[in-house]
């Protein structure tokens, strides 16, 4: 499944990767799996010396005339039996200094440039192609090696430790934290890679792949200070057309309900093409809206390019990432993500059904949801970090979450949402915090139109830092009633790209 066949002249540089991480574990499993326990042992000393005197020696792994032939060529089988008979093989911290010196050989945006990965993850027109990691032996070593781009938060990551993360004297202390001890086995330790271990990646007994797309198109400048997203509420008219019915099950009658369709597709096309002109025009780097008003109109190409060279004809750029709303069809809720261009970075489906209840009869019905893929998706923007998408539901189920925080360290949870609870939302989201993931969560006002009630707020947006004061409540100060026919209203979140962590929204309607 999305696997990237690299064409080496030798070995695959990582899978060698791959297989010397499984052999630093069998070396010393309690070391391996303890980050604060290697801070407290001392180093033997002349570590640095024994390890950097072997990488002078070896061309190809070693790399020290900057050429990265092991990127270009791959890893000679003699360099690799020159490591696995030397004479610190088997010592522990030795071998993790190789592995640090390793992955620091491997510049990230090296490997995104390379001719050997553009090729096989971007078609001709450049747009990203999925793939699951960059080695072959996944089903042999259990690690997924992924590559890792630079994010806002790097600066706080303890693999990003040293010079550019120092606090320039005469400033406040940084206000933005990464729990380091959150991070497994030797994580810290690697450069411009890190790897997701496949038995961890289970949720409710099955198996979940994962597929990555790089986004190569410039989101933003690199002189920009604040990533902008733009989120928007959608609409706030009962729009869904709701199918509820028994089937019969091994447990007994169950309740189930199915969206077919939408009352007026074409108010919600207006709204959304208005709604994404106006994140243009704001400069928005990401646009978010909420579940289920989607269909197959909104999610084909031609409607996302019809949209893009209006914007364009204006003189403004599209979000450099764009979540259009999910389409529920066939017993799938799927969430289409595209680039600037229109490319389709992924599709996300949802795993988890949510209940729906009925106004008139106060019964409860399950989202009958049949045989989702079991893949989660993440979006790779250098320089802004690792996205991925749990869909309403998906959000609150924990193993689901931990999957993405622990193993695939999401540097954001875009979550659309089609509910009328919201508390939670709201008491889930501050979870990601001390793995230094911000969240945005993005309802809609149409979710509250059958009780009549206002919405309140109706979405947030959380960044790593203080819980009291990380959460940014994105509440309508319309009161539910802005906007009219085509003209829905957004919320403009900017998210601190230094150290602040700062995070401010203002609201944008008619």
């Amino acid at each position: 499944m999305g696997r990237i066949e690299f064409k080496f002249q030798f070995e695959n540089p990582y899978d060698v990767l791959a297989e010397w991480i499984c052999y630093l574990r069998t070396l010393n499993e309690n070391l391996f799996s303890k980050p604060d326990l290697r801070k407290t042992l001392q180093l033997p000393d002349g570590l640095d010396e024994e390890v950097d005197c072997l990488f002078q020696s070896l061309p190809y792994i070693g790399n020290k005339d900057g050429r990265y032939r092991a990127l270009r060529f791959g890893i000679p089988p003699d360099e690799k039996q020159v490591v696995q008979k030397w004479e610190y093989y088997g010592d522990f911290f030795y071998m993790l200094r190789l592995l640090n010196l390793f992955t620091e050989q491997m510049p990230c945006d090296r490997i995104l440039s390379s001719a050997y990965f553009y090729s096989t993850t971007h078609g001709e027109d450049g747009v990203s192609r999925e793939f699951e990691s960059l080695n072959t032996n996944a089903e042999e070593t259990g690690l997924l090696i992924i590559p890792k781009v630079r994010t806002i938060n790097d600066p706080l990551d303890p693999a990003g430790e040293g010079e550019d993360a120092a606090v320039p004297s005469g400033t406040a202390a940084p206000e933005k934290h990464w729990a380091g001890d959150r991070m497994e086995g030797v994580q810290t330790e690697l450069a411009h890679v890190f790897y997701a271990e496949t038995k961890k990646l289970w949720y409710k007994g099955r198996r979940y792949h994962v597929m990555n797309s790089v986004l190569r198109r410039h989101v933003f400048s690199e002189d920009k200070k604040v990533f902008r997203i733009a989120v928007c509420p959608l609409e706030r008219a009962d729009l869904l057309n709701i199918k509820t019915y028994c089937e019969k099950s091994e447990e007994g009658n169950r309740r189930l309900c199915s969206v077919e369709g939408l009352k007026s597709g074409k108010s919600v096309q207006d709204k959304l093409c208005t709604a994404i002109l106006k994140a243009g025009e704001e400069y928005a780097d990401a646009f978010l809206c909420s579940e289920m008003l989607g269909d197959e109109t909104i999610v084909s190409p031609s409607f996302f390019e019809s949209v893009r060279q209006d914007l364009c004809s204006r003189g403004y750029p599209m979000p450099g990432v764009v979540l259009l709303p999910t389409w529920w069809h066939d017993h799938r809720n799927e969430l289409y993500v595209r680039d600037a261009g229109g490319g389709l970075l992924c599709c996300q489906q949802k795993q988890t059904p949510y209940p729906y209840k009925d106004e008139k009869s106060g019964e409860l019905y399950a989202e009958d949801l049949r045989n989702p893929e079991q893949v989660v998706h993440m979006v790779h923007i250098p320089e802004v970090g690792r996205i991925t998408f749990p869909i309403c539901k998906d959000f609150l189920e924990e193993d689901y979450i931990r999957m993405m925080l622990r193993q695939l360290r999401a540097t954001f949870l875009f979550c659309p949402s089609y509910s009328p609870a919201k508390t939670q939302f709201d008491l889930t989201a501050p979870g990601a915090i001390p793995y230094g993931c911000y969240t945005v969560w993005c309802n809609t006002c149409a979710a509250y139109c059958k009780s009549g009630s206002l919405p309140g707020h109706i979405g947030l947006v959380t960044g790593p830092q203080d819980p009291a004061e990380g959460m940014c409540l994105l509440v309508p100060e319309c009161g539910g009633n802005c906007g009219g026919s085509g003209t829905p209203c957004i919320f403009m979140v900017e998210i601190s790209m230094d150290r602040s962590a700062k995070i401010t929204s203002s609201h944008i309607y008619k």
